[in-house]
């Protein structure tokens, strides 16, 4: 379990805040870096930058060029990055002798990465291909067209992969200008969980971080969505097999104290979603949207999507509408569950068991546990985990009403509907 009490916190003069916990089950060590920038930082123009850096500093950092994955498979290690709405996080797991080699990785992606125009020219091919094979998808255009729709001003409404016509003209000046502006470390968390001594770690980390940058912030995020004041609309048509609908509702932040009775009524409505994506269970079959939509014949799958995030977001309902079924039928029905919600102390019971039940399975192992770390340090706080364990556990059933009368509201919610097109049109 992930305790206050066994995690060392320690911020260095330059602002880098460094976390540490000690788990000597096994000889192995997890080190991950989060930057507090992701898609919630660009503007127009430059959408999609935040990944396109992530890209680049796997290309060649420093002293290491190209070579980072090579020297970590070597140890007997594994690495990856991710960038999402908030955060782009960087880890190494690996024998936790080899902890050094992570630390010099990560300080040199701080302060010394290099933007060749030729490497900066094949990732952008790269990118584009992600981008260009995600199209083929309906239900990725389908969730594009929501999630903009739904949002009218803040940066969330662009993906994270970045708009088409950006990712085309971003430069290399852009890209220099970025990181230099977040690559910091008083924007960055660094975790260190796994077989190690933290005095030793925090002195290795003085040593490889400590004369990196100024300790300056980088400037926030000014724009704040406003207030839907009615149910918005949206249609896709593109070659595909079936009908999708997406119902997309103005959700809390991962500070806010309707956290925890929204995500139980989740659980309920959809079964509780892992907090970890390389781990977790799966309850949707337990779920009211699985009975009422899959079992009754209206949809072959029904599930939800809700992330933690610094600032309000979206929680989105879809469905694989069922052959045969018309997706205005299938809406119908999905609304009138959701509309219909309530919840007995049994419900209760059986959803906060479930999410209980995630959270443990998030951090069951070092590598786990430095995902949440990191990345609940950048929403809101590491503190969160065992707050949020104790506040889903004080959930009544009131708590849930009220939350499904303040959220899952007609003037909050966004509807998009996937049509396939007829061969030939």
């Amino acid at each position: 379990m992930l305790s206050l009490l066994s995690i060392g916190m320690k911020v260095l003069d330059n602002g880098l805040k460094l976390l540490v916990r000690e788990d000597h089950t096994a000889p192995v060590v997890t080190c991950w870096l989060a930057y507090r920038v992701g898609s919630r930082n660009e503007r127009p123009g430059i959408t999609g930058i935040s990944h396109f850096v992530e890209h680049m500093l796997f290309r060649g950092v420093g002293r290491f060029k190209d070579e980072i994955d090579r020297l970590v498979s070597s140890r007997g290690g594994h690495l990856n990055a991710f960038t999402s709405e908030d955060a782009t996080i960087y880890y190494e797991t690996l024998p936790s002798n080899s902890l050094r080699l992570a630390l010099e990785v990560e300080a040199e992606r701080m302060s010394n990465a290099v933007f060749n125009e030729e490497v900066v020219e094949k990732e952008r091919g790269v990118i584009l291909s992600e981008r260009e094979m995600a199209e083929n998808y309906p239900q990725y255009q389908l969730w594009e067209l929501v999630r903009a729709t739904a949002l009218i001003a803040h940066p969330y409404r662009w993906p994270v992969v970045g708009w088409k016509s950006d990712i085309e003209s971003i430069t290399v000046d852009d890209l220099k200008e970025y990181y230099r502006t977040y690559y910091r470390p008083s924007n960055a968390v660094l975790v260190v969980v796994g077989d190690v001594d933290a005095g030793k770690v925090l002195e290795e980390v003085e040593e490889l971080f400590g004369s990196v940058g100024d300790g300056a912030r980088p400037p926030e995020p000014r724009t704040r969505e406003p207030p839907q004041r009615g149910e918005r609309r949206v249609e896709l048509r593109m070659p595909g097999e079936v009908s999708y609908v997406y119902v997309a509702y103005r959700a809390p932040n991962a500070s806010s104290e309707d956290l925890a009775p929204f995500l139980v009524m989740d659980a309920i409505l959809a079964g509780a979603k892992s907090f970890n994506p390389l781990s977790g269970a799966s309850f949707t079959r337990s779920s009211k949207l699985y009975r009422e939509l899959v079992r009754e014949g209206y949809a072959s799958s029904a599930s939800s999507q809700f992330t933690l995030t610094i600032d309000p977001f979206l929680y989105v309902l879809s469905l694989t509408v069922k052959s045969g079924v018309k997706p205005e039928e299938a809406e119908e029905r999905l609304l009138k569950v959701v509309e219909g919600l309530d919840v007995s102390e049994e419900d209760i019971k059986r959803a906060v068991s479930q999410v209980e039940a995630q959270l443990v399975y998030s951090v069951e192992n070092v590598t786990g546990q430095g995902l949440m770390m990191s990345r609940l340090e950048v929403v809101a706080s590491v503190k969160r985990f065992e707050e949020l364990l104790s506040e889903v556990r004080r959930v009544s059933p009131a708590d849930v009403r009220r939350v499904v009368a303040d959220y899952l509201v007609e003037d909050k919610r966004t509807v998009g509907v996937f049509r396939p097109e007829e061969v030939g049109a």
